[in-house]
């Protein structure tokens, strides 16, 4: 079925296994841990949060994670905090409140991220 003809809640999941992808096999470490494992071990884990937020398909706010940190940690938001605070320096809060935005993608994209990490 092509893009253009699947529904809004098939593009979004179609466009975050793309997204997922990418993030997990450019980075075998844990950002949180440092743990490393094979990229289908890992998990695309969120500093801020949330499927409707600006920063869901934000490279800057998803990183590699184990299911230790992502899921039983709840994403070990401390320690994640504090590297995003190291990477970022005082642009951290900024981001934070960037992140934190509620956002609606819209169907172009959607499509647009699909043919983006579909490819990489």
């Amino acid at each position: 079925m092509k893009l253009e003809k699947k529904d809004q809640r098939s593009l979004k999941k179609l466009a975050w296994k793309y997204f997922s992808e990418h993030i997990r096999k450019n980075s075998p470490k844990c950002f949180t841990c440092d743990i490393i494992k094979p990229y289908k071990e890992l998990q695309a884990g969120h500093w801020r949060h949330g499927h409707t937020k600006v920063g869901f398909f934000d490279e800057r706010n998803v990183h590699s994670q184990c299911p230790k940190c992502n899921t039983y940690l709840s994403g070990n938001l401390g320690e994640y905090t504090l590297r995003m605070t190291k990477i970022y320096g005082n642009k951290t809060e900024q981001m934070w409140k960037e992140f934190s935005k509620d956002h609606n993608f819209t169907r172009k994209e959607l499509i647009l991220l699909i043919r983006k990490y579909k490819n990489v």
